[in-house]
């Protein structure tokens, strides 16, 4: 009854060592070998590797999202940042949260309010809204002083729902 037990118990560790273990895999026909994807540690840092499962950005991050036109959001400790494809930061990891780039804009939170940032960091509308979604084609869902509304892409805020189909992939 014992040795049966620890053949159960060392099973079950084998199971649990292997479902931490970051997995390598060969890209598959038709996929791009060179395509960057998301890994994580056993000790819980995110990095990335390509599709013959060679590590190509060190696994340093506290979370990560998958690259969109060569950019990629990452966590370090409780803030956000950007990241390009080599590894390197375009964008420093300082914001409470942040979003998606689309229409090259991306939302971001900076001392308890949204704003949005361009594809350099630059602050292109003042971080002033209680809430901020994505842009869609032309507009973007915001709530400033309490009424929901929108912005354009000139920033000017109107009340009400959002014109139209926004829906549009992220860049």
């Amino acid at each position: 009854m014992r040795n049966i037990k620890l053949l159960l118990t060392g099973i079950a560790c084998l199971f649990i060592f292997w479902g931490c273990t970051p997995k390598t895999t060969d890209a598959g026909p038709g996929e791009d070998p060179n395509k960057l994807s998301p890994f994580r540690t056993a000790e819980g840092k995110w990095g990335y590797q390509n599709g013959r499962g060679k590590t190509v950005i060190e696994a340093t991050f506290d979370n990560v999202t998958p690259f969109r036109n060569g950019i990629a959001r990452i966590k370090v400790k409780d803030k956000y940042g950007y990241i390009d494809e080599s590894g390197k930061s375009l964008i420093e990891a300082k914001y409470e949260e942040a979003g998606f780039f689309n229409q090259g804009l991306c939302p971001v939170k900076v001392d308890g309010k949204f704003g949005y940032i361009d594809r350099t960091g630059k602050m292109k509308f003042e971080a002033k809204f209680e809430s901020a979604e994505s842009f869609g084609l032309e507009f973007a869902a915001v709530t400033l002083g309490g009424k929901a509304g929108y912005i354009d892409k000139e920033g000017k805020f109107t009340e009400g729902e959002v014109p139209g189909d926004n829906d549009v992939a992220a860049e």
